[in-house]
């Protein structure tokens, strides 16, 4: 792969990240209707399980903020939690 297609792909990473961070905030909403946050839950669940397809993985910290992996690449360059870089 070259160096372009790499790029392209880890933003699309971090784009997926970002949306699960959003499609979680709004599924747990307090201030939203009951099919508001069905709705959203039925799209977080939907990246979710095409992520899982493709064969990667994700993981979701305490205050619902996501970590993407997929194809070798990470949706964020320094893991928050070592200080190091991937």
């Amino acid at each position: 792969m070259n160096k372009a297609y790499v790029d392209s792909l880890q933003l699309g990473v971090r784009a997926l990240a970002f949306n699960l961070d959003t499609y979680w905030c709004l599924a747990h909403h307090p201030e939203l209707s009951e099919e508001e946050r069905q709705r959203n839950e039925s799209g977080y669940f939907g990246f979710v399980t095409a992520l899982v397809m493709l064969g990667g993985s994700y993981w979701r910290d305490e205050k619902g903020h996501h970590r993407v992996f997929l194809a070798g690449l990470s949706s964020r360059d320094t893991d928050e939690y070592t200080n190091k870089e991937d």
